[in-house]
């Protein structure tokens, strides 16, 4: 059997990025969040192919978009949990995560995030 973390993890294939998270609440006057907390991550970063962009609602599909793998969770927005998605910082620029799928049981966890700042 293939050990996919193994393959995330590779250095010849994998780079350091960091993950930002942050959570908040809502409360009277709109949301509040709490202080964010920055995660150190590793894993392979690609150009997001045509097949993992259907992974993202078709309002939000835009250019510049990288897809990250990491056996570090990685988080979209989500209400319920009161989470806003992550940003992970990569070579200096900032992407906002878009789409997440949880591939924890083959060891690995993998995000289309897109550049911020109107690149």
């Amino acid at each position: 059997m293939i050990e996919v973390d193994d393959i995330v993890n590779d250095p010849d294939l994998s780079e350091s990025f960091t993950i930002t998270r942050t959570t908040g609440t809502y409360q009277i006057g709109g949301w509040v969040k709490n202080v964010p907390q920055v995660i150190q991550a590793y894993g392979a970063v690609r150009n997001t192919s045509g097949k993992e962009i259907e992974m993202v609602p078709e309002a939000d599909r835009i250019k510049n978009t990288l897809t990250f793998r990491s056996t570090v969770p990685m988080f979209e927005t989500n209400e319920a949990n009161n989470e806003i998605s992550d940003i992970l910082t990569f070579h200096g620029d900032d992407y906002r995560i878009l789409a997440v799928k949880d591939y924890s049981s083959q060891g690995y966890y993998l995000a289309v995030a897109t550049i911020m700042g109107g690149a």
